[in-house]
């Protein structure tokens, strides 16, 4: 058959009374970690990419996806 690609998602996660601090995982050659959602800032439409780390407030949650470094490349020139 022929390869299945979909996106890369990675969600954070903070119960806790204080904020955290996320070490992300290597993102892909070429690829960089977006910021999707975050609920400490509900509102925002674009948010900045992440590099290494991610602080998460208190009680809170974000969702990362994994985006080309190049907003000009496709999906089939990373497979």
């Amino acid at each position: 058959g022929e390869p299945i690609t979909d996106d890369s998602f990675l969600l954070l996660f903070n119960p806790h009374h204080e904020s955290v601090r996320f070490q992300l995982p290597k993102p892909t050659d070429g690829m960089i970690w977006e910021v999707c959602f975050d609920t400490r800032n509900i509102a925002a439409r674009k948010q900045p990419t992440v590099r290494k780390f991610y602080n998460l407030i208190h009680r809170s949650m974000a969702v990362l996806q994994e985006v080309p470094a190049d907003p000009t490349a496709s999906r089939m020139d990373r497979l």
